[in-house]
Order: structure tokens, then sequence, then C-alpha cells
């Protein structure tokens, strides 16, 4: 399991192709695990 902080999840997201509307989707959440499991499993 990763330990990070919101700002590093979303320091992460920008190197996304699709970067803002991750980062909106996120920005959404305070579960940081929720962060992990979306950006690296369910978006290809």
């Amino acid at each position: 399991m990763w330990f990070l902080n919101q700002s590093d999840c979303l320091e992460v997201l920008e190197y996304k192709e699709f970067r803002q509307e991750i980062k909106e989707t996120v920005e959404g959440t305070n579960n940081i695990y929720d962060c992990i499991f979306k950006n690296y499993y369910l978006i290809p």
C-alpha cells in the first residue's frame, strides 16, 4: 500500500494524458486510496 497525501496524488496526475478530467474527479473525494485506485487500476 502506498502512503501519499492528496497533493502527491494530484502531482502524479499532472503526468496523465487527460489530467484535468482526473484532477476534477479526485478533488471531489477525500479518500486518497480511492484516488490511487482510480488512477492506477480503473483508468487505462
